[in-house]
């Protein structure tokens, strides 16, 4: 990419006075992997066109990873800011405490375990110097998980995309860029038990997709329990579509309608004399049916409430416990 050309910002990439590219990082549990990440930051920012900040966001620093961070910084070519949150608040509000905390005219997001190529992040660079594009999503065409990662990828992107974004691409994302104005709407999103994805999702904004191979992790392990991705997996249709709730109302309009025909029949049947035997059967598996509908609207309704209850105390999504900077290091 040229450096001479220019940024949406009207300055060139080459110009030593402006940061037009930031990288926000968020770890967790991630001390192993900081070594690693920091070569390929570097080698990342040899293909930039332009000067690059990165932050780090530490979701809860459990394992030293800030002292790690700290003692391998010294003599990195790129500016920094370390900002560790008091404990583990999650990867979406690490990564609005990022969010907040950048400035740069393209702000890049993706996670430590270094399965993007470099080169995507150029990409990024180069699409939003178009001012007419506000957010670069990189869309995955083939990823080197094992076996049960890619099934239950494949089916929670499967029902995303039939039931809160038909328009979004197979495979969906999770390494994304933005343009000054949409990453500060984003940041107004001040919500908890959440989705961020689908939080970029609703934001709206002139998008395009950067394709790209996902590359096979090197070292570390995902931190990603089953138990972090059920609950992603309820937070996104619980937060961003109404459809369990319609859902459940059709399958009680039809209990109501079901049970009332039957009992019509029943009672027409008993006048004539049809029925002569109460029906043992029956009767267990209509307490059994209307049970369970009940049972499920309750739970799913009680999603909602929860979800609700949690954003009425309007407590911060985040808290910062302290922030290190290059300039000030």
């Amino acid at each position: 990419m040229n450096k001479s050309k220019k940024c949406r910002c009207g300055l060139a990439w080459n110009n030593q006075q402006k940061i037009h590219f930031e990288a926000v990082i968020p770890l967790y549990k991630s001390k192993e992997e900081v070594v690693g990440l920091l070569q390929y930051l570097k080698s990342m920012g040899d293909i930039l066109p332009c000067k690059m900040r990165v932050i780090f966001v530490l979701d809860g620093d459990v394992d030293g990873s800030e002292a790690e961070l700290k003692s391998n910084l010294s003599g990195q070519y790129f500016e920094w800011k370390i900002i560790t949150l008091s404990r583990n608040f999650g990867v979406g509000p690490a990564l609005m405490a990022g969010f907040d905390n950048a400035d740069a005219c393209i702000v890049a997001a993706f996670g430590a375990d270094q399965q993007e190529p470099k080169e995507l992040f150029s990409e990024f660079a180069e699409v939003l110097s178009n001012p007419d594009i506000h957010v670069a999503l990189g869309i995955r065409k083939s990823r080197k998980d094992d076996f049960i990662t890619r099934l239950f990828a494949k089916i929670y992107w499967y029902l995303y995309r039939k039931l809160i974004s038909p328009d979004l691409p197979a495979g969906g994302y999770d390494v994304c860029a933005f343009s000054s104005e949409s990453r500060k709407s984003l940041t107004l999103l001040k919500e908890k038990n959440t989705n961020i994805t689908a939080q970029i999702d609703w934001i709206g904004f002139k998008r395009t997709y950067v394709y790209f191979d996902r590359l096979q992790r090197i070292q570390g392990k995902s931190k990603w329990k089953l138990s972090r991705k059920v609950k992603l997996f309820f937070d996104s249709f619980y937060g961003f579509t109404d459809l369990p709730i319609r859902i459940m109302q059709i399958f009680s309009a039809f209990s109501v309608i079901s049970l009332t025909l039957l009992a019509i029949v029943s009672f027409i049947a008993w006048t004539l004399g049809l029925v002569n035997i109460p029906g043992y059967l029956t009767i267990i598996f209509l307490q059994i049916f209307s049970t369970n509908i009940l049972l499920l609207a309750v739970s799913i309704t009680a999603g909602y409430i929860t979800r609700s209850f949690d954003n009425s105390k309007n407590r911060p999504v985040y808290l910062i416990q302290n922030k290190l900077d290059s300039t000030t290091f």
